[in-house]
Order: C-alpha cells, then structure tokens, then sequence
C-alpha cells in the first residue's frame, strides 16, 4: 500500500482504497503515512474509487482535531469540485458545508466563526498558491472554491446567515492580523472568494459600506524598501490586489458612500494608478476607480483625465518609443506610461 492501488478493475481498487479507510480511520500517523496514496486515489478514473477516497479523507483527515495535513486534504477534496461525476460534486459540497457553513450546534461542539475563517483562510490560500506560478488575481471563475462558496449560499436555511457571520470573522482577522503586523493575506484571499460568490455576504444590512470603509485606507503605494525581496514584493502586489477586487465587488452593489469616504479612496486609487510597479495594480485600481464612478462622479472625470494626460505623454513621446533611447531609465519611464494608457484607456471609456 505504498503506492496507490495498481489494478485495472476499478472493483479492486476501490476495495484497497476502503481497506485502506478502515485502518487509517482512527489512527492519525497511519493516515499521514498513507497520505499521499489516499491523495492519488481522490483522482483515480474509477468514480467509486474517487467517491471512496474523498470520504475517507474527510473522516480520517479532515474531521480529526490537529491533524497536520488537514489543509491539503481539503484542497485534495476541492478539486473534485467540477468532478464531471453529478454525485462526487454533491458530495464535496456537503463536505464543505458540514465544515464551514452547519449552524452552531446546540450543544457547543461546533467550531467558532474565528475558528472556521482561519480554516478557511487556509484553504483559500493553498488552492491560490496551487494554481499557476503567474499573479492570478482577480480570481477567476473556475476557482473550485468560488464553486464551494456559491453552492452554499444558494442553500435554502441557515446557510446564508452563517455566511455572513464567516465574512463579519474574515474581516476581523484581517483587521487583527494587520494590527498585529501577522499575514493578512489568507483571510483578504477569502474575502475576496466570499465577495465573488455572493458580494452581500460583505454588506451588512444595518450598515452596507462598512467593510469598504475598514479596507480602503490601506489602499497606498507602499513605502519603497530597498531590501525587499522580489517575493515580498510580489505578495505586497496581491495583497493590494485583493483589497481592490473586494472594494470593486462592494461598489458596484452599493447604494451610496460617504463623500469623504469616497474622495480619500479616490486619492488614493489614483496614486496607485500613478506609481505602483504593478501592471496589475495599475488596472485593479482604473477598475476600482470606475466601479467607484456610479456613487461618485468625480471619479469618472478623475479617471477620464487620467487617461487624457496618459495619451498627450505618449504623443510627446512617440519618436522615443520608435527610437529608443539607449539611457535604461529613459526606457523605462516609457514603458510604463506606455503600460498605463493601455490599462485606462478601457475602463474610462466605461465611465464617459
């Protein structure tokens, strides 16, 4: 049983996979021994096999308290989340829904919302960092999470209050690991996944704009630090990255924000367009600018003269950029303003 089950017939294999369950089911260091095999079996070609699998690894990993590889179980079991077998997708969506979205129990043994945020924080994170080796951010729809969270909220029941008090514990961590100069960034990854499947998760009744005004003020250029690696640089970009995709989410559903609120976001967003070293910063924030243009006019005009002073740059500047200079500084100037103008000419088309 080292390596996963070798036998053609799919009877077989599942045979080995639920003898396999049966002995690792309450043993936690057989189940990390055996880890890899039960991890290979979640995507064996037999569906009886896979559905065998998935099971076993929510028992005997998912379910047991400290168990070291619980996170990677998880997103083992995510990525039977598009199974084009109709059952195994019903099936990890109760997985997902016992774990992070059952009400409270009556009798205490449920987690916490703090506890079931961390949780999924994880999990957000590590199917992120599974994906492709580029900045993937805006998530795309195919992210088997997004599917998670949309299968769950769609529930009729508790589901969607549950929801709501998991977004209220995200945002608390994010805030809390920030103060505390922790890693925010698994608990903005989720927010932004809870944000895509269901943006009114993040808007409270009593006081829709509340999850914009805790993010926005940490929309700055950061400070240049010299001795920062390409990796922390890179993470600093993402981090932004999911701050703007969650404000871009919250303004294009709501009704109204404060106008001091929405000047200093503003401000800010256009800075970041001016002098951040990320293309992809550059365009979260034009497009948070233009979802910011519905409560907000002057932001239309903002980014609309944004892209006016981009264009009259590159006219000054079309015989560098069909001769280049030799100076390397000169180069890169143009580049980025070459860079900028593609990025906001279409969303302030969008707002004019």
């Amino acid at each position: 049983m080292q390596s996963p089950p070798p036998d053609d017939a799919v009877s077989v294999r599942e045979a080995a996979v639920d003898l396999l369950g049966k002995h690792i089911s309450s043993k936690q260091d057989l189940a990390l021994t055996y880890f890899e095999v039960l991890a290979t079996a979640v995507r064996d070609p037999g569906t009886s096999v896979r559905k065998r699998a998935v099971n076993i690894m929510w028992e005997s990993c998912v379910k047991q308290p400290g168990f070291p590889k619980a996170t990677q179980a998880c997103v083992h079991i995510l990525t039977r989340a598009t199974d084009p077998e109709e059952s195994i997708q019903k099936l990890v969506s109760k997985v997902f829904h016992n774990l992070w979205f059952s009400p409270p129990s009556s009798t205490g043994e449920s987690l916490t919302p703090r506890v079931r945020a961390q949780q999924l924080a994880e999990v957000a994170l590590a199917v992120y960092e599974a994906g492709c080796s580029a900045i993937h951010l805006p998530l795309e729809p195919s992210n088997p999470l997004l599917a998670i969270l949309k299968q769950a909220v769609e529930r009729e029941g508790d589901e969607r209050a549950v929801g709501q008090t998991l977004a209220n514990a995200l945002l608390e961590n994010v805030l809390q690991a920030v103060d505390e100069q922790a890693d925010s960034f698994p608990s903005l990854m989720a927010l932004h996944a809870f944000c895509l499947a269901d943006v009114t998760l993040c808007m409270p009744p009593d006081d829709p704009a509340s999850f914009a005004r805790c993010l926005a003020p940490y929309l700055k250029v950061p400070t240049p630090d010299k001795d920062a690696t390409n990796q922390q640089k890179r993470r600093s970009a993402e981090w932004l990255l999911c701050i703007l995709a969650i404000l871009s989410s919250l303004l294009s559903k709501l009704d109204r924000l404060a106008p001091e609120a929405a000047q200093d976001l503003e401000s800010d967003l256009v800075q970041l367009i001016h002098a951040h070293h990320y293309v992809q910063v550059v365009s979260g924030a034009a497009q948070t600018l233009s979802s910011l243009a519905r409560l907000s006019p002057s932001a239309g005009q903002r980014l609309t003269a944004l892209m006016t002073m981009y264009i009259g740059s590159l006219k000054q500047r079309q015989p560098l950029l069909e001769n280049p200079s030799p100076s390397a500084a000169e180069q890169q100037t143009n580049i980025a303003h070459t860079s900028r103008h593609a990025l906001l000419s279409p969303t302030a088309h969008c707002c004019a």
